[in-house]
């Protein structure tokens, strides 16, 4: 069972298409995705993730989900998902599946290229109405659903919080699109003809991007993306996708900014942003990742034993880190009375970082835990897919086994160099009731 991390290739398969693969006979099951590559446009952002949620839907050979999902389940139950990523200044439009492999099928049938097949169904011929457009049921369902999806971040004030924080952080990126605020009235403004109209566009200019984590051979790989893509791409012009996509590290605010506001149930919230200026595509990245696991990533980080343990200050208190954007979000559940004093045992947790106020035990502890769940990346394809997915477009040398040579090659300076770069932009505070319905949830705040 062997990985090659280091010859993680990309493939130009024919004009628009590439594919990347990391070979491996470790699993069962392979990683496989096929998605578009469009700049990123804020103003069509929510149309794009509609849009695919309705290609999902149904297509001319398949046009209801229980047609699919009826060839998924004769595909060996193969598991499909729709894929809307970003990745830098990139958008990432697709599907992707979990494909067993070949060796395992009994009965010859060669899934990833059955697999594949589906996906250009769905993505090359969906379900029209007699005007051309994508059908007014699918858009008006999927309208609902989505809709739906954001008024039930009110049914989980931890959830709630964190979008409301992260519209007020992000507010003046021009590349953020609001969780919250304006939503449903994006959702509600969009039309069939405007879902179609980027169907088109997409279809016809966007390059194309495969990804895959397995032990199919490349050749084959290669060969069978041109049979099933060929045919749907005679005569497009597409655009070449040749651009670096830079990471751009949020703006600073120049001041602290401070937003209370009135929950209506349950636990308040306390949650501080910070920036740092470090993404994935600089040289401290690896350092501040360990800051990060220092601070508030796991049961002997210092939020956990020092603020939430020692003091009792919070239900739960964990930190994250937006290496795409290079900020690190620090969210806790309190009692509204501990505001005050919760806030200044994370900052003091943040400053004894910069200060190098941390045990040996608390140093080896945190790298032994960031080195082991790097390392476990290995133990499943979806988990390889992604992390190396989100590396490939971005820092095309970053490998599981540089990752964990380099976490260990860190020193104490490293980390306060790291943690001196933390400047508190953002303090938001979501007053509850003092309801103690989440006391006991221990899941992090993502951030």
């Amino acid at each position: 069972m062997t990985f090659d991390h280091v010859n993680l290739q990309t493939h130009r398969v024919m004009p628009g298409v590439t594919l990347s693969v990391l070979p491996t006979d470790k699993f069962k099951v392979g990683m496989l995705s096929l998605s578009f590559v469009l700049p990123f446009s804020g103003e069509e952002d929510t149309a794009r993730s509609l849009m695919l949620s309705v290609l999902k839907r149904g297509c001319q050979r398949y046009p209801t989900m229980s047609a699919i999902n009826r060839r998924l389940d004769e595909l060996y139950a193969t598991p499909f998902s729709v894929m809307h990523r970003y990745r830098g200044d990139r958008h990432y439009l697709g599907f992707a599946a979990e494909t067993l492999e070949n060796r395992y099928v009994l009965d010859n049938t060669d899934i990833v290229r059955e697999v594949l097949s589906l996906m250009r169904e769905l993505l090359f011929f969906p379900l029209m109405d007699d005007r051309g457009q994508f059908a007014e049921q699918y858009v008006a369902s999927e309208k609902k659903n989505t809709i739906d999806q954001i008024r039930s971040l009110k049914n989980s004030p931890r959830s709630y919080a964190m979008a409301r924080f992260r519209d007020l952080f992000y507010c003046e990126e021009p590349d953020y699109v609001g969780l919250l605020q304006g939503a449903e009235e994006r959702v509600e403004a969009v039309s069939a003809e405007q879902l179609t109209d980027i169907w088109c566009r997409m279809i016809t200019t966007a390059p194309i991007h495969c990804f895959y984590v397995g032990g199919l051979p490349v050749e084959q790989l290669k060969k069978c993306l041109c049979d099933i893509l060929a045919p749907v791409m005679a005569g497009a012009v597409r655009e070449t996708d040749e651009i670096v996509r830079h990471c751009r590290a949020s703006r600073s605010f120049g001041q602290v900014r401070r937003v209370t506001e009135q929950g209506e149930q349950g636990q308040s919230h306390l949650i501080l942003g910070f920036r740092s200026g470090i993404t994935i595509q600089s040289p401290e990245y690896y350092a501040m990742m360990l800051c990060n696991e220092l601070l508030g990533c796991s049961p002997i980080s210092r939020l956990f034993v020092y603020v939430r343990e020692e003091q009792s200050l919070c239900y739960a208190c964990s930190s994250s880190y937006r290496e795409q954007r290079g900020d690190l979000i620090v969210g806790c559940g309190i009692r509204a009375e501990n505001k005050e004093r919760a806030e200044r045992a994370i900052l003091a947790q943040i400053e004894a970082l910069q200060n190098g106020d941390f045990t040996e035990a608390e140093w080896q502890a945190a790298k032994k835990s960031l080195i082991g769940g790097t390392r476990q990346v290995e133990d499943s394809a979806r988990v390889l897919s992604d992390f190396y997915s989100l590396r490939q477009p971005l820092c095309p040398d970053h490998t599981i086994p540089d990752y964990v040579s380099r976490f260990d090659a860190l020193t104490k300076q490293d980390v306060m160099a790291a943690a001196g770069r933390l400047t508190l932009e953002m303090v938001y505070f979501r007053r509850g009731t003092d309801g103690d319905e989440e006391a006991g949830e221990e899941d992090a705040y993502d951030g």
